[in-house]
């Protein structure tokens, strides 16, 4: 919730349950006040750090089987 705004968007009372549920919806389902970018090039990205990772996970189990084997 890092762009949400306490005077431009505040918190509505519990009490009104209406106003409340809408202030949820932003906030949960639509995400409004969040700051993730849905910018593709970033998730391309992202998966490849994913991949190299587990690469990088799975080259040192093999040589610690190798190691073991010895």
């Amino acid at each position: 919730m890092s762009n949400w705004n306490s005077k431009k968007d505040p918190e509505p009372d519990k009490k009104d349950t209406l106003r409340f549920k809408e202030f949820i919806k932003h906030k949960y389902v639509e995400k409004r006040f969040s700051t993730v970018n849905e910018d593709k090039s970033n998730d391309s990205s992202d998966e490849e750090q994913r991949k190299a990772k587990k690469k990088l996970k799975r080259e040192k189990r093999e040589s610690r089987r190798h190691q073991d084997d010895e």
